[in-house]
């Protein structure tokens, strides 16, 4: 559970830990060993992905969102929309200020 200070400082864009990379305050370290973590599971799992780096467009997203997935019937949506690129996967919000994470299933879908 999290405290108030920790939500405060969360809630200011600020670490919650002392751990490294995140206690650097420098996103760009984090960012590298996010992309190190990401790289080993994609290799270990033999997923491919689909990881939003940026900060969505007009504010600082705290989190990087990794999807993961592969192209095997396993990974089939539910319901397809008959685009080029359909696939359910795992979807993994990696905290920006923190050494948590979230697992969430979920379908996307693009064209090329």
């Amino acid at each position: 559970m999290l405290s108030n200070t920790q939500i405060e400082k969360l809630l200011s864009q600020e670490p919650i830990t002392d751990r490294y990379p995140w206690s650097t305050e420098d996103d760009r370290i984090v960012e590298e060993f996010y992309k190190g973590v990401c790289e080993k599971i994609l290799h270990d799992t033999n997923t491919l992905s689909r990881i939003e780096w940026d900060h969505y467009g007009s504010g600082y997203a705290s989190f990087v969102d990794a999807w993961l997935y592969k192209t095997t019937p396993d990974f089939n949506v539910n319901k397809p929309l008959n685009l080029k690129n359909e696939h359910a996967g795992l979807v993994v919000l990696l905290s920006r200020l923190s050494p948590y994470f979230v697992f969430m299933e979920a379908e996307k879908s693009w064209d090329a």
